[in-house]
């Protein structure tokens, strides 16, 4: 299974997000916002991962 992208990650924290809005338990909401904090730093995890990600021709092409 392929990881999930920046952007996949960015929906997955506005969802949460979305969701800890709705929830009137506080401890329930603190726990979605957290969650959606942890999909935020994933998010830009990803997105260094795939902006420093060079394939094997890509990488082939620079040295020529």
């Amino acid at each position: 299974m392929p990881a999930p992208t920046a952007r996949e990650l960015d929906q997955r924290a506005e969802e949460a997000r979305a969701i800890a809005e709705q929830m009137r338990d506080p401890r329930t909401k603190r726990t979605m916002a957290n969650l959606a904090l942890s999909y935020e730093r994933l998010a830009k995890h990803a997105a260094m991962r795939e902006t420093s990600e060079v394939t094997p021709k890509q990488n082939r092409e620079q040295a020529a």
